[in-house]
């Protein structure tokens, strides 16, 4: 149950559930209770929120499962020139979309410092 409450959003009373119903039934009289279980879940995923949140963009590691699109393709890159750290999170597709745009909007979380918008008259040039 910790492992499933470290990888899925399901809520506590689901990942309990699933967990039930795929155990043994012998097994099943040895499982804790359900508001022990679901206390457990919760601070599991409160533990591993904690720690999968990195304090500055430098400490920022994306997993693999967060850089390909339903579709297979990759659509993040990450350059690192020194001191200096450029994270895109777009496809190649997207970039092309976004040179025909008039405006972009965009929010980010507090680890990073500063977004850096793309223009749309410098997109050609990062995509290739």
């Amino acid at each position: 149950m910790k492992e499933l409450a470290q990888i899925s959003n399901d809520q506590p009373a689901q990942i309990i559930s699933n967990a039930i119903a795929t155990t043994l039934r012998e097994i099943q009289p040895c499982l804790p209770r359900k508001d022990a279980s679901r206390q457990q879940i919760k601070r599991t995923k409160r533990v591993y929120d904690e720690e999968v949140e990195s304090k500055t963009l430098y400490d920022f590691t994306l997993p693999d499962e967060y850089s390909i699109t339903l579709s297979g393709m990759y659509f993040a890159k990450d350059i690192t020139d020194g001191t200096k750290r450029i994270l895109l999170f777009t496809t190649s597709e997207n970039v092309k979309w976004l040179q025909e745009a008039k405006f972009c909007s965009l929010e980010i979380p507090d680890a990073f410092d500063e977004v850096k918008v793309i223009l749309p008259s410098d997109a050609e040039r990062i995509i290739q």
